[in-house]
């Protein structure tokens, strides 16, 4: 489950099963940056983790990345709890995926100078115990731009053709022989009215593609000054179809719950590759369920990953993935790059970009 990768003072590589072999850390000094101070290793060999679910295909690159820049690169697999708390105690710099960090894990790592985001969302991460402990918090926006507003397209489109249905009659053998009502309940997406709910990078490229296919489009976001701006529930009152594009924070969780759902439109379709917590999962499903609501994309939930009993895993006016928007082999790229930049940051003792803690 676990990949390491360590170097010789001639720079060759090699890669084990474990990390028991991986040399102790040097002693640690302390290197002004930005607001704070971070500790690295003197000879400039940083331990890096990357948490999260990796390929074959990945571990190579990674493998490449690590030998060029001098790295101690692990990477640990989402529930190898076991190889995270071997790798803690040395660690310098995390990868962060999806996997909860909270303050035992940041206890835990003494050596620790940066928690990177490979992604925006940084809700997943314990950012004050790290800023109490002298840990920066960084993230990577607009790395993922390009993924999510394509993904979001692909499940609004998914959810108002019922590819999914489509799908998996054809592949029984069904033919031609699809209910007539399935055909009767797509929809197109031109002439449509689309919120956007949040109107960053995601959202504004998003709008530009939906506009170029024929949809009208409108946001809610906290500038009221650019064109297209809605109150969020006059936006949800008139919008058939509402996609999700903000944060979660103690001001947008729940912002989506059952009263506001109850202004969409009869038929309209909500997506979301955002965070689980801003939309109530029971109040979407019962809407739904009901049939006054036309469908649903999602990407992210509350609780994850989605494994719980739920009745929205039940209705085929669902289309579902696990909150893998973000996940294309380009994202992976540009997030690698900015991931270097930074490390290339620490060790020149200078300001860590993208810091938001």
């Amino acid at each position: 489950r676990c990949c390491t990768i360590w170097f010789t003072a001639s720079n060759e590589s090699r890669m084990a099963a474990s990390s028991s072999s991986v040399l102790p850390p040097a002693p640690l000094l302390r290197i002004a940056s930005g607001s704070g101070s971070l500790p690295v290793a003197p000879d400039g060999a940083l331990t890096v983790a990357y948490h999260g679910a990796a390929g074959p295909r990945q571990r190579e690159r990674l493998a490449a990345v690590a030998a060029r820049h001098d790295l101690d690169l692990v990477v640990i697999e989402p529930d190898d709890t076991e190889t995270l708390a071997e790798v803690l105690g040395r660690l310098h710099v995390w990868w962060h995926i999806l996997t909860p960090i909270t303050a035992a894990h940041l206890d835990a790592a003494p050596a620790l100078a940066l928690v990177h985001k490979w992604g925006v969302g940084v809700n997943t991460i314990d950012v004050a115990a790290a800023s109490q402990r002298g840990i920066a918090t960084a993230n990577m926006a607009g790395s993922n731009a390009v993924a999510v507003a394509e993904h979001a397209l692909g499940l609004l489109l998914a959810v108002l053709r019922r590819t999914v249905t489509y799908h998996v009659a054809t592949i029984a053998g069904s033919g031609w022989r699809v209910e007539p009502s399935v055909g009767e309940s797509c929809g197109e997406l031109s002439g449509r009215r689309v919120g956007l709910v949040g109107f960053g990078d995601i959202a504004q490229r998003l709008g530009a593609v939906l506009t170029a296919l024929g949809a009208e489009v409108h946001h809610h976001s906290l500038r009221d000054d650019r064109p297209g701006w809605l109150p969020l529930d006059d936006l949800l009152a008139t919008s058939d179809v509402v996609s999700l594009h903000l944060p979660l924070t103690e001001g947008t969780v729940g912002l989506i719950d059952r009263r506001r759902l109850a202004l969409l439109p009869d038929r309209a379709v909500i997506v979301n590759t955002a965070r689980g917590g801003l939309l109530d999962l029971d109040a979407l499903a019962d809407e739904l369920a009901a049939g006054r609501l036309g469908g649903a994309g999602l990407d992210v939930f509350p609780d994850e990953p989605f494994v719980a009993e739920h009745p929205i895993r039940h209705l085929d006016s669902v289309v579902a993935t696990p909150h893998i928007a973000w996940f294309t082999w380009e994202t992976l790229e540009r997030s690698l790059a900015l991931a270097l930049d930074a490390i290339a940051a620490l060790r020149a003792g200078e300001a860590v970009p993208g810091r938001v803690g």
